[in-house]
């Protein structure tokens, strides 16, 4: 029975530390060109899922990257806002050319758009984000795309969304997985090198360690106290270090 419910952000920050659970302090942030790059990727998949890989995607491709731009930057002023959104546009444009020499139209299928599946472990459900699910025609395999903006600095491995996102994937398809988690290389808008990260990781390098390791959390999680301290916290730039060592 499903007693619980968390979100995958609420997942990560609760692995990090449970006391910035219970302020709700989310440390997770993602910046204007990575809301934007996972915005027009999720449009993309969704323009193909509807159209088909025989679609031409020369004249969809600019209003994507525009729309993609204009959400993302919508809460700057406007004179700053109209400064980065010409120069975000050709950012865009740079990432999207890495993201379809990667995952080619004419070998990749998408079979899912943009949507949050979710897992119950013992009894809590857990809800995910992906971003799509792709079919490798030449290789018969299924690929997840997700968005991990720590990518660079946290192994998915040992992630907790990103390992109940491969066990999603098993009860999803009996065939070869690969979670591809995406990025952006600089996150400043200004860099001259802006370019995709990705970093593709098989399902089966998910070893059952992690399983049981996402278990335990997910139970601790279930079973936490709000009166629970943590002594001789060394995270100093914590938000909410003076409220939790009071």
């Amino acid at each position: 029975m499903i007693q619980r419910k968390i979100t995958e952000a609420e997942l990560r920050l609760f692995g990090f530390c449970p006391k910035l659970f219970e302020f709700n302090a989310m440390i997770e942030y993602k910046n204007e060109m990575q809301l934007a790059c996972k915005e027009m990727i999720e449009r993309f998949l969704i323009y193909q899922l509807r159209n088909g890989n025989n679609a031409s995607y020369d004249l969809v491709i600019p209003t994507i990257i525009k729309e993609s731009v204009r959400r993302a930057y919508s809460n700057h002023e406007e004179i700053e806002a109209n400064g980065l959104r010409d120069l975000a546009t050709k950012r865009l444009n740079s990432w999207f050319n890495d993201y379809i020499n990667k995952f080619r139209i004419n070998e990749y299928q998408v079979v899912i758009g943009p949507y949050n599946p979710k897992i119950v472990i013992s009894q809590t459900a857990i809800e995910l984000d992906v971003c799509g699910i792709l079919f490798n025609t030449k290789t018969n395999t299924i690929h997840i795309l997700t968005w991990f903006n720590e990518v660079k600095s946290i192994d998915p491995l040992w992630d907790l969304p990103s390992v109940a996102k491969y066990y999603f994937s098993q009860s999803y398809t009996d065939k070869e997985v690969v979670i591809h988690f995406l990025d952006i290389n600089h996150r400043n808008t200004y860099s001259k090198e802006f370019s995709m990260y990705i970093k593709s990781i098989p399902g089966k390098e998910f070893e059952e360690e992690s399983k049981l390791f996402l278990i335990e959390k997910v139970k601790e999680f279930e079973n936490y106290s709000n009166y629970y301290r943590i002594p001789y916290c060394i995270f100093y730039e914590c938000p909410k270090r003076k409220e939790c060592q009071k």
